[in-house]
């Protein structure tokens, strides 16, 4: 079906990852396990753009407050190599070289305070884009060809409604800009949103707060 491909597109799901940041997963590091966050982490964490897409490995940070600063834990592999860094900061925004590019650690504009220890994942967005793929399910409803259903199975409810409604954004825009727009557009669908949740990680989540 080409509306699935079109959604599901490689193109269209690394347009998503970059839009939304997705390449930067956050944690609250919990007693039981750590807690995805989105967008409301307290700090905010850049890798280069050229470093990131040539990134083969993920860096993996872990952020907490000190007596004397700000500790940052960084690690990766780069050819093979593992590569470990520790930094502090006594204030931030702050910089670590590292063979796989330069990270920066900024403070949130919309979180001030860093209450607790975080962790960063950084990943290639060829990479996360491949992962939205697979937890994506582009089917018709039942008993109608008419209502198109989009699942994404996430544990964190506003990011799944920021990738579901960013794909149709896309999708829209893709149908404008194709020479061939009036015959895509025979393909009109009622698109029924929905975002699947693990309800194990969502509960815990609430515990947190």
């Amino acid at each position: 079906m080409l509306f699935r491909s079109i959604l599901k597109s490689r193109n269209n799901l690394v347009k998503i990852v970059d839009s939304l940041n997705l390449s930067y997963a956050y944690y609250r590091e919990g007693k039981l396990r750590d807690i995805p966050v989105y967008r409301t982490a307290p700090i905010e964490v850049s890798l280069d753009s050229v470093s990131l897409k040539h990134l083969s490995a993920p860096i993996e940070l872990t952020i907490s407050p000190d007596d004397k600063g700000i500790q940052v834990h960084a690690s990766t592999s780069v050819n093979g190599e593992e590569e470990s860094i520790e930094k502090l900061f006594a204030k931030l925004p702050g910089k670590i070289q590292m063979g796989a590019g330069t990270v920066t650690i900024s403070r949130s504009p919309l979180v001030s305070q860093l209450d607790g220890v975080y962790k960063v994942k950084i990943t290639n967005p060829a990479n996360v884009a491949a992962a939205i793929a697979n937890s994506l399910t582009i089917n018709f409803a039942e008993n109608s060809y008419t209502i198109l259903r989009i699942r994404v199975n996430t544990p964190l409810i506003e990011q799944g409604v920021d990738i579901i409604n960013t794909l149709l954004a896309l999708y829209n825009q893709r149908i404008i800009e194709d020479k061939n727009r009036s015959a895509l557009q025979t393909e009109a669908f009622i698109i029924d949103r929905l975002v699947n949740i693990n309800d194990e990680l969502h509960e815990i989540g609430r515990a947190h707060v």
